[in-house]
């Protein structure tokens, strides 16, 4: 009704109301006291259980009006794709006078963050009166789009010197407005370790009030004659707006006056916004279902039920197209509060699914989230799985205690899978009444990439292993367990990873404490893992202590690959040549 009355009788381009804060200061406007002028995202966003993609567009139609109050760090630029444009859509690049140089590169190595790249600023300004340095817009690519900062109370970034190719200690940092009025501030104290700097935009802001804020054109790095030395490198990384000392407010303004575009200064929290929304979640699953409509939304779904990708496909249990008995029952806990219900899994009932994948997918496997309180015949309730008619085996459930408590099962191993439409059937085995299941969801997804030689037996002792790895698909690891003899402390003291003779990874023991079994393994540049590529054989040096198990053959087919001994050298001198740890390599 009030989205109606906006469109018909206002012309209002958003709408919702609300007793709120004024946006003319933050006294309370209560009932009786609303205008039209005056929306609240609040009082929209409680409509999302009746008109769900309308709030949704009312909300961003808010967003655009700067509604949103800024975040506490708003990056500009971390650097680590590599390449423009910025985090916020701006173009970047170099500037200079004819005689100065400036060179840019991203490195991959020498970073701030760990991971990802910084920005290496190689420079050289000693000819007379020359400058330069790097810019980048604040949004636009690739032309600039002016852009409201003043809500920013400060910019910082970290930043070193290079120890071996020299550095100045000080630079200069602009800033300027789309008709080039600039706000100009050092930067000292710069040495060869990263040293965060913040700058405190109220101070420039009133040291130049010519500069307008409000329609800003790009932030730029300064070298010019007033450096203190002007040939050397410095690096850039993780450019925003805002750091740990500024105090910054969440979500949307409280309101809005949309014809004088005024907000007021309190906001709506970011805790508030998630209550009324899982409200709106639990009386109907609106929220899910527009969620999970986006296949961006699918996506990360997957990945954060497996960050490294093995899930390949999700479907909820009442994405059907053909069923036998039972139907969909409400359940707050089920992922969609919804699922497959209400008696089904009785005798022979099924319920198929029209799967489609990409691309071609072996080593595949099956598992589903149920509930099944009855468990009548002391966990006889089985599953059986086909896959284009095929049996491709069975899972038996067990006894959730509550019909709304619901569990992964136990995977059942598909293999490859073509790319192109499948049909999946999920029928009941069971042979009489009273023994249904709640059907979820379920996921196709490959077992986790390892290399594990599994136990090992005795003889066993400690010394210097020598061999090779040759995976069998390509896998990431980050850490070495390795199996003790029972009774023992038996752990690998260190281990070297080699290709073609070149090290590519190794890892240290830290000693008896915390997880002492595995070690991380880092690769040459410091990252804590590998990238083991499939088909490719590396040679390891591994020296145990205490008494690790060991696998008394060469080469041994290993899960996930082969490993091989080339020689073992014990802790008596003594030399072998099928003596092979037994260890596990994976990502954790």
């Amino acid at each position: 009704m009030f989205h109606n009355y906006v469109v018909m009788t206002l012309d209002a381009p958003v709408w919702g109301w609300s007793p709120s804060s004024s946006p003319c200061g933050d006294e309370y406007i209560g009932n009786g006291e609303l205008r039209n002028e005056i929306v609240t995202p609040h009082a929209s966003a409680l409509a999302v259980l009746y008109r769900p993609e309308e709030v949704i567009q009312n909300l961003k139609r808010m967003e655009g009006m700067c509604v949103r109050a800024p975040l506490k760090m708003s990056v500009l630029d971390d650097f680590n794709d590599g390449c423009p444009p910025n985090n916020r859509g701006g173009n970047e690049g170099v500037w200079n006078t004819e005689e100065a140089v400036i060179i840019p590169h991203f490195d991959s190595k020498i970073r701030h963050c760990g991971c990802g790249c910084s920005l290496r600023l190689t420079y050289d300004v000693t000819a007379a009166d020359s400058a330069g340095g790097y810019w980048c817009f604040f949004k636009g690519c690739p032309e600039f789009e002016p852009t409201d900062i003043s809500d920013y109370n400060t910019f910082s970034f970290w930043v070193k010197g290079d120890e071996k190719e020299g550095y100045t200690t000080k630079f200069y940092i602009e800033f300027a407005d789309e008709n080039w009025n600039k706000a100009i501030k050092e930067v000292s104290e710069i040495d060869d370790n990263w040293v965060k700097i913040s700058i405190n935009l109220n101070s420039l802001k009133s040291a130049s009030p010519e500069v307008n804020w409000k329609k800003m054109r790009q932030v730029a790095i300064v070298l010019n004659q007033s450096i203190t030395a002007k040939m050397g490198t410095l690096y850039f990384d993780d450019v925003g707006f805002g750091d740990e000392t500024t105090e910054y407010k969440f979500g949307f303004r409280d309101s809005i006056n949309w014809t004088s575009g005024e907000f007021s200064g309190k906001s709506l929290t970011l805790d508030q916004a998630m209550i009324f929304l899982s409200i709106a979640n639990y009386l109907n699953g609106t929220i899910w279902h527009l969620f999970m409509e986006d296949s961006i939304s699918k996506t990360g779904i997957s990945l954060i039920d497996d960050y490294r990708g093995c899930v390949i496909y999700f479907a909820e249990g009442e994405d059907l197209t053909e069923q036998r008995g039972g139907g969909l029952d409400t359940k707050p806990h089920a992922s969609n509060c919804s699922c497959l219900g209400k008696g089904w899994g009785n005798g022979s009932d099924y319920a198929k699914y029209v799967i489609s994948l990409n691309e071609d997918a072996d080593a595949i496997s099956f598992k589903m989230r149920y509930s099944d309180k009855f468990d009548a015949n002391n966990n006889a309730n089985h599953i059986q799985v086909y896959l284009d008619g095929e049996l491709k085996g069975k899972l038996f459930t067990e006894n959730t205690s509550d019909w709304d408590e619901f569990q992964w099962s136990a995977p059942v191993y598909i293999g490859c899978v073509p790319a192109g439409e499948h049909e999946l059937k999920i029928v009941s085995g069971n042979g009489g009444e009273w023994n249904c299941v709640n059907l979820d969801c379920f996921m196709l997804f490959r077992e986790e990439k390892r290399f594990d030689t599994g136990p090992g037996t005795y003889p066993s002792i400690f010394g210097i292993h020598n061999g090779s790895i040759k995976p069998n698909r390509t896998i990431t690891v980050s850490k070495l367990y390795t199996y003790p003899c029972s009774g023992t402390g038996g752990h690998t003291e260190y281990i070297e990873l080699y290709e073609n003779d070149k090290l590519i990874a190794n890892g240290t023991w830290n000693g008896y404490q915390g997880d002492w079994h595995n070690i991380t393994i880092h690769d040459i540049t410091g990252d804590p893992f590998v990238m083991l590529l499939k088909d490719h054989e590396y040679t390891y040096i591994i020296k145990t202590g205490s008494y690790p198990q060991i696998i008394h053959e060469t080469p041994f087919n290993a899960t996930g690959g082969t490993i091989t001994c080339t020689s073992f050298v014990d802790a008596n001198g003594e030399i072998y040549n099928d003596w092979i740890p037994a260890i596990r390599l994976e990502y954790k």
